[in-house]
């Protein structure tokens, strides 16, 4: 399984403790930051974790909540998991998409009191989704780089021959080599 980044979005120093040791036993690197701000601070400085955990019995995890969007600009195949307690009042975070042809920002809960089994559990299927899709997506990628290089064949192919008319143009006594040196350099391409 992978070895997963995961962002950890708390200024609980309870939360934060409970969740690195439980992170930190499944061998996966934690990064913790007390606000939406320093998310979005973090993901612009280059970090895109695999995993983003926001707590959401932290009221400064939801400042700047822009973080959630901009984690899944830069990461297509990203988890998020929120940090949940009974009895909680928030009940909004689960909303429909919010931008145009988004899948909805529904994380997967994890409860509190923490049970570090269940959160492993969670944790490490998340992993395994985000593992998952980006196996699925390497045969997209290798699809898109052969037809890319099949595009940049053609277009080289298609700039030898206009160099090669518009010599044959100026010496009409070039006109049947210049097509034979075509021919010649695209011959064992397909």
């Amino acid at each position: 399984m992978l070895n997963a980044r995961i962002l950890v979005v708390s200024d609980r120093p309870d939360v934060v403790a409970e969740l690195n040791a439980i992170i930190g036993a499944g061998a996966h690197l934690s990064l913790t930051v007390p606000d939406g701000g320093e998310a979005l601070q973090a993901l612009d400085d280059g970090l895109v974790p695999d995993v983003v955990i926001s707590d959401l019995g932290s009221p400064r995890s939801l400042q700047g909540i822009e973080y959630l969007w901009r984690f899944r600009e830069l990461n297509r195949v990203g988890r998020h998991l929120a940090v949940v307690e009974s009895g909680a009042p928030f009940s909004g975070f689960a909303r429909d998409g919010g931008r145009p042809g988004e899948r909805p920002l529904v994380p997967a809960a994890l409860p509190r009191p923490f049970h570090a089994g269940e959160v492993e559990a969670r944790i490490d299927a998340a992993i395994a989704r985000v593992d998952a899709d980006l196996r699925a997506m390497r045969g997209e990628v290798w699809r898109e780089i052969h037809r890319l290089q099949r595009a940049v064949r053609d277009m080289q192919r298609e700039t030898v021959k206009a160099l090669a008319a518009t010599v044959a143009a100026r010496d009409p006594f070039m006109q049947g080599h210049a097509a034979m040196i075509v021919d010649a350099c695209f011959m064992s391409s397909p």
